[in-house]
């Protein structure tokens, strides 16, 4: 239904003014086996972007996954995700808002854990995500804020009723810039929690005064940053920040926040190009007068292009090392078009935790930017805690732009 009041809605809005559409559109077909068995998987994505003159844009997104039951690596084997946006872009003003549904088959669909439940574990039927966001620069100062409604109807796993999520979140940040390599800003955060907590459902051992604040969070902070350009091909920026987070759910040794943000790009030839950044989070208990280690996070990626003139063929690298959260990824890939149409793929995605999927794919191109394609993961679990055993996804499917 939504794909037809999708293509509905494009078509009439043709008729009314001339503009120009981007679209990308890809449908696929999976063969998972695992044990002996095989399960099959169908997948659509359609994105189309609008351009209706030099200040609105707009667009709308498709995303619909269906698995037969028995396994699926996604969360949900049934669910459907629709989304539009509208941008208004004029001079150093800029107006943005979009919203989004998604719709859950709760029978097959995966418990997730819901931050902001005092019993956290449901199965979502539909998601919803209404944004508003606004940012003004005038002379060396920029004020950007965004206002998000978020609604969520679940399976309440105690009940088994229906059950309704319903928070609002505001940001809100303001910059200076010093000069042109310096600037400091200042950040405030408010997620507000609209539902309605009957008293009944909330632990004996939770001294709340007021039940429906309680999931409420309020951050305040600032910072500084710096960036400099070396020349036109690298280019280096750090910024580090305080922040002030009050809340029933955060815990004191997290009040007090810091956040170091570092990233260097680089491109060292026309053909090598990639990017280091570095993210390291800390907080400070006044309680017990230390500091903690949040977590560090690494990330490295290097792209070479084996042809000047050909995006098709390259070697890419990367690494993300992040111990405290024990979410490390390392992956290789190579692309190389064998033919004048043909493109093979081989690469391997890793973390050391979790799997080692192994992919080879074939692509034939039969215009510039639509081909068929067919691709085969073969993953192996790193994890005896996940119940998961060693599976081989076999996918084929179409990439179509216009």
């Amino acid at each position: 239904m939504k794909i037809i009041i999708s293509i509905l809605l494009l078509i009439s809005l043709t008729t009314l003014v001339a503009f120009d559409i981007d679209s990308y559109n890809e449908l696929s077909f999976g063969m998972y086996s695992i044990d002996g068995e095989n399960y099959y998987n169908l997948q659509e994505e359609l994105f189309s972007d609008v351009t209706f003159n030099d200040s609105w844009t707009g667009g709308i997104e498709l995303d619909f996954v269906a698995s037969e039951e028995g396994f699926s690596e996604m969360n949900s084997n049934l669910y459907d995700r629709f989304r539009t946006y509208l941008n208004w872009n004029y001079n150093q003003t800029n107006f943005y808002t979009s919203f989004s549904n998604t719709l859950f088959d709760a029978a097959k669909t995966n418990d997730i854990v819901l931050a902001g439940l005092y019993d956290p574990i449901v199965k979502p039927v539909t998601k919803n995500n209404l944004v508003f966001s606004a940012s003004q620069s005038l002379w060396n100062l920029t004020l950007e804020g965004a206002i998000r409604y978020r609604n969520l109807n679940y399976d309440y796993n105690v009940t088994e009723d229906v059950e309704q999520e319903n928070d609002m979140f505001t940001d809100l940040t303001l910059t200076y810039d010093v000069t042109e390599r310096f600037g400091v800003f200042s950040t405030l955060y408010y997620k507000d929690d609209l539902s309605d907590i009957p008293s009944s459902e909330i632990p004996e051992d939770y001294e709340v005064e007021d039940p429906n604040s309680y999931f409420d969070e309020f951050t305040v902070g600032g910072g500084l940053f710096w960036k400099q350009r070396f020349g036109m091909n690298h280019g280096f920026k750090i910024s580090t920040a305080y922040l002030n987070r009050d809340g029933e759910t955060i815990p004191e040794y997290l009040n007090h926040y810091f956040i170091t943000d570092a990233r260097y790009n680089f491109t060292f030839t026309p053909q090598l190009n990639g990017f280091l950044s570095c993210i390291s989070r800390g907080s400070f208990s006044k309680e017990e007068k230390k500091f903690y280690r949040v977590s560090n996070l690494i990330r490295a990626q290097f792209k070479y292009s084996l042809m000047p003139f050909d995006s098709r063929a390259y070697i890419g690298i990367g690494a993300k090392y992040n111990p405290e959260n024990e979410t490390d990824r390392y992956y290789t890939e190579l692309s190389y078009p064998v033919f004048n149409r043909i493109t093979i793929k081989l690469a391997d995605y890793y973390s050391p935790e979790y799997y080692n999927n192994i992919v080879t794919g074939i692509e034939f191109s039969y215009a510039k930017y639509n081909s068929f394609y067919l691709e085969n993961t073969f993953s192996m679990v790193e994890n005896d805690i996940v119940a998961l055993d060693d599976y081989n996804e076999l996918r084929f499917g179409t990439r179509i732009s216009f």
